[in-house]
């Protein structure tokens, strides 16, 4: 456990002698005591360790009204040695603050620093989490009050395998607090348990009872109901499938002024049912309209699509039929063909029974021939149908008396022709058709007329080919040829080719071909030892001549030669070893460590580029930066640390032992192990003074990433309210 100081540090001189002469020792504290955190119920201690001739200790405790001597009284033992120790500690002690006085006659006594006793208690809880029952979708969450020091949540899940520690990820948010928070429940979490376990500075660890979640799923309709259909005075039935937790059903119908709730009735039952009833349907309920509300343990509700009621009619009626002499007509199954009146028993076209009477009148009827002529492709109304196909054709026209009269027409088709060639020729060129000279490509016709009066067709089809006059563009390198109209070119110009195309008809094409040249130029470089240039296809650092082959905007080569000089760099060296100790307090200095003389330093408490000032940087140690440039521009900077301290008398609380870096140096990041009990305070500072990251850090390890941050030298700094330690890193 880690102590901490709360008092200042008192600084005195101290004269010794008492009232009967000199050469008396006063009392003297070497060691001092340290503030003390234990948990409720355990025991701690004070300690100091003094020097001089018969010493004798009393330890003090303040309440809050002043220092007041302790006695050996429960739960106080050792108060008059130089162990003070509390057994059983209780609340009431938290925040109590103790010292020592130790005397031997001289004067004056000496007086410890002033403790701290904190008092930590084991978590305890107060509201447990309780179960939970959504809907779908919803969100939720599981929450419990407790006490303790320093307290921290872990929430668990068991999804039927055991409790695991709830994922920092969609759907759970504060999984580390106080409320497990869950956002658009899925179906699959159903049933999953929940608990949460609190942790403080004092054991033991508690863990809450266990809590449920309950998904309640949503009215979903997975079968419709369908149409229905009866005949008057039957009966019918809607119904519906659906799945949902706790579902309730209550069936409407819409009568023509929107829906309604059904109650059970005489004409209706089932109404709060999957499917409802409908019992002597009359005319008066024909295209009702009927749907489902479906409610659950959700506020969502599903409605079905509606659907209407369709209820068909009866009859009883007369049909009057006539008929032609010597035709009959069927009725009821059975043939008639005397005038009369005949009944029989039918169902409707919706299976209804209607009752209809024949009424049977019998009418004569009516026979003639004619005949008709048209050319082939040609058509001619025959019986309300345009017949164009040689043939007899009969047709029925009604007598007067509504009797069938036949009509009997013989059609002859006489033939037509229909000729056609066709010819193809350049563009540019003619041929002679139909006594015309023609160059455009097209169908051309002539018409003819024959002896019975019909058309004849000629057909001429003209195709004309293209002809093609062409320039293209073309460039080479100076000394490299192109292959133009079967001859390598070389030598920029104009060059004309006359081809056959595919069809025949001349083509030329005209390539205009130009020459590029090809470059090579020369230049000089200088840069220092410790920098480097990118030549020749690398980064160069010696002293030589590089050659860079580059490519012209025409894609022809050119080259580049650099002669590169190289200027030694100064050796540039800092050395902070023989400063003498720096306090927090010490007077400004100028910094003069730097060879060669005559560079900048920077970093913190640096200014004016040398003068160091030691209050107006944080106590530890600290990388300054010298850089020295020549007369020729070369530059060139050294690295070394400074250590600040606070020259007070007594050591910093943390050490280099509290904490450890590796590796060190390291690539891309390093690993902190500490062993610090409570959180601290992580900085790091480069060599400039500039805060590069910073955090908070707990006991045992910790990983840093610094892949971005640049190759050098870096100050680890650790500090909590009162104290701080500092290291140096270095990254390759």
């Amino acid at each position: 456990m880690k102590f901490r100081i709360f008092t200042s540090i008192l600084f005195f001189t101290i004269f010794s002698f008492n009232s009967f002469g000199l050469g008396c020792t006063t009392p003297s504290i070497t060691s001092q005591p340290s503030s003390a955190i234990v948990c409720l119920g355990g025991t701690a201690s004070f300690s100091i360790t003094a020097t001089g001739p018969s010493l004798v200790y009393q330890w003090q405790v303040d309440q809050g009204s002043g220092f007041v001597n302790l006695s050996n009284v429960a739960p106080y033992s050792g108060v008059t040695t130089s162990t003070l120790t509390i057994t059983g500690v209780t609340m009431v002690l938290s925040d109590y603050v103790y010292r020592c006085v130790v005397s031997n006659g001289c004067i004056p006594d000496a007086v410890s620093f002033s403790v701290i006793l904190k008092v930590n208690v084991p978590p305890t809880i107060y509201t447990q989490p309780v179960n939970s029952a959504i809907c779908l979708g919803d969100n939720s969450f599981f929450a419990v009050t407790a006490s303790g020091s320093s307290l921290s949540y872990q929430w668990q899940v068991n999804t039927g395998s055991g409790f695991v520690n709830v994922p920092a990820a969609a759907p759970y948010t504060g999984d580390t607090t106080a409320t497990l928070y869950i956002t658009g429940a899925t179906a699959g979490m159903n049933g999953y348990v929940y608990q949460c376990i609190i942790t403080g500075d004092c054991p033991p660890a508690i863990t809450t009872t266990s809590a449920t979640l309950t998904i309640n799923a949503i009215p979903t309709i997975t079968v419709q109901p369908t149409n229905a259909t009866v005949c008057e005075g039957g009966s019918a039935s809607f119904s519906v499938t659906a799945t949902g937790t706790g579902l309730t059903y209550q069936w409407q119908v819409d009568q023509g002024s929107g829906y309604f709730n059904l109650i059970d009735s005489a004409v209706y039952s089932g109404v709060s049912t999957s499917v409802v009833s409908i019992s002597g349907a009359t005319m008066g309920m024909n295209g009702y309209s009927y749907q489902c509300v479906i409610s659950g343990a959700c506020a969502t509700t599903a409605t079905t699509s509606y659907h209407p009621l369709i209820v068909h009619p009866t009859y009883v009626n007369y049909k009057p039929v006539t008929i032609c002499q010597g035709d009959s007509t069927i009725f009821g199954g059975s043939y008639y063909n005397e005038p009369g009146l005949y009944p029989h028993l039918f169902s409707s076209a919706f299976g209804c029974d209607s009752l209809v009477y024949l009424s049977l009148n019998v009418s004569s009827a009516y026979l003639s021939t004619t005949t008709s002529s048209i050319c082939d492709g040609d058509s001619i109304l025959i019986g309300g149908i345009f017949r164009k196909v040689a043939g007899t054709y009969t047709y029925i026209l009604p007598t007067i008396s509504g009797c069938d009269s036949t009509i009997e027409n013989t059609l002859m088709v006489n033939p037509f022709y229909h000729f056609s060639q066709s010819a193809t020729i350049c563009e540019g060129d003619s041929v002679l058709i139909f006594g015309t000279y023609e160059k455009v490509a097209n169908a051309y016709f002539d018409n003819y007329t024959t002896y019975l009066g019909c058309d004849s067709i000629y057909a001429f089809n003209l195709f004309v080919n293209p002809v093609y006059n062409n320039t293209v563009n073309a460039g080479i390198c100076s000394g490299d040829s192109l292959l133009i109209a079967g001859a390598y070119e070389s030598v920029a110009g104009t060059y004309t080719h006359v081809y056959a195309s595919v069809s025949g008809c001349d083509s030329t094409i005209t390539t205009v071909l130009a020459v590029h040249p090809v470059s090579s130029s020369f230049q000089a470089a200088s840069i220092c030892s410790n920098d480097s240039i990118f030549l020749g296809g690398a980064y160069q650092h010696s002293a030589g001549t590089y050659t860079d082959n580059l490519t012209s905007i025409f894609g022809c080569d050119s080259t580049v030669v650099t002669t590169l000089a190289v200027t030694t760099a100064p050796n540039v060296t800092l050395d902070f070893s023989s400063l003498p100790l720096i306090c927090s307090f010490s007077s400004p200095f100028v910094l003069t460590a730097g060879s060669p003389a005559g560079g900048t330093y920077s970093g913190v408490g640096v200014s004016g580029g040398n003068l160091f000032t030691p209050s107006a940087s944080i106590i530890g140690t600290w990388g300054i930066l010298y850089t020295y440039s020549d007369s020729v521009g070369c530059s060139v900077s050294a690295v070394d640390s400074i250590a600040v301290s606070v020259c007070g008398g007594i050591a910093e609380l943390m050490s280099d032992n509290d904490f450890s870096v590796y590796p060190n140096p390291f690539a891309d990041q390093f690993t902190i192990s500490s062993t610090f009990n409570t959180p601290v305070h992580l900085t790091i500072i480069n060599v400039l003074g500039e805060t590069v990251h910073s955090q908070i850090i707990k006991t045992g390890n910790t990983q840093i990433n610094m892949s971005s941050m640049a190759k050098g030298i870096y100050f680890i700094k650790i500090n909590d309210a009162v104290s701080s330690t500092s290291k140096k890193i270095i990254k390759e």
